[in-house]
């Protein structure tokens, strides 16, 4: 395969290109999480109201412990499982955006080599900076 030389123009106008193409993939990945999220934070809106429920029923006295125990448990295990399934949802969704986002900097960097215009990679693709621990 054989790379040939283009011109700063045209490169920078893939750049753009691919900018725009990562930035709709990302606005689709996030509009997929927040469909995929709603119907998880609803439930776990819902089930917190049932445990505030169940633990006024507790505080007031007007049912056996041994029937409120179990429908306690139940609950918290209901908004456990809830509250694991959005993290995974959103852990999903950060290592998604991370890989595209990885995959057009390669690009983005092949498409530099060629035009040999190396520093407008990293205004047009930036490396995401980690807080520094040692600070």
């Amino acid at each position: 395969m054989f790379w040939r030389r283009m011109g700063s123009e045209e490169a920078r106008a893939r750049l753009l290109v691919l900018r725009e193409k990562v930035r709709r993939r990302v606005a689709g990945l996030e509009a997929r999480l927040a469909k995929r999220k709603a119907p998880l934070e609803k439930a776990l809106e819902e089930y917190r109201g049932v445990m505030e429920h169940l633990r006024r029923l507790e505080a007031e006295g007007r049912y056996p412990e041994a029937v409120l125990r179990p429908a306690l448990a139940r609950e918290e295990l209901r908004i456990r499982y809830a509250e694991q399934e959005l993290a995974r949802l959103e852990a999903a969704h950060r290592q998604a955006v991370a890989q595209i986002t990885a995959k057009a900097r390669l690009q983005a960097a092949r498409l530099a080599a060629l035009a040999q215009m190396e520093e407008a990679l990293d205004r047009f693709f930036p490396l995401p900076q980690k807080e520094d621990a040692h600070v």
